[in-house]
C-alpha cells in the first residue's frame, strides 16, 4: 500500500511539473519529524526532485509527530500558522497565508449583428 502512495504521488507530482504555482496540502500520516525513516526519505526526495517545500516545521498530531503538510512551489508565503493538535480533531488546524497574483482586468468588448 504505502508503494501505491508513492508511486501514485509521484505520478500527480510528475503531472504538476508543468505548472509554476503549485499548493499541496493535507495528512499523509508519514513521519515527517523522523528524516530518516524511510517513507519520510522518499517523499523528501519526491518534493526535492519536483521543486516543492514543505512549509509545516511542528508537530500536527496529538501524538507528537508531523503528518499533516503546507507544501508550496514558486507560492510568497507570509507565514503558515500550526494550531495546538485536540481542539476539533486529533490534528492541528493549519493555516497559510499566501500571495495570490490575479490577473488584471479584462477588456469588455460588444458586438452588435444582424441575423
Amino acid at each position: 500500500m504505502v508503494l501505491s502512495f508513492f508511486s501514485e504521488l509521484a505520478d500527480i507530482l510528475e503531472r504538476l511539473s508543468n505548472l509554476s504555482s503549485v499548493l499541496i496540502v493535507g495528512d499523509l500520516n508519514i513521519h515527517l519529524d523522523v528524516p530518516d525513516r524511510a517513507d519520510a526519505v522518499k517523499f523528501n526526495a519526491l518534493l526535492a526532485t519536483h521543486s516543492l517545500i514543505q512549509n509545516v516545521e511542528s508537530s500536527t498530531h496529538v501524538g507528537g509527530h508531523l503528518l499533516d503538510v503546507f507544501v508550496t512551489r514558486q507560492l510568497s508565503i507570509r507565514r503558515v500558522e500550526v494550531s495546538p493538535p485536540g481542539a476539533l480533531s486529533d490534528h492541528s488546524m493549519i493555516v497559510g497565508y499566501i500571495d495570490v497574483v490575479l490577473p488584471g482586468q479584462y477588456d469588455t468588448v460588444t458586438r452588435r449583428t444582424r441575423s
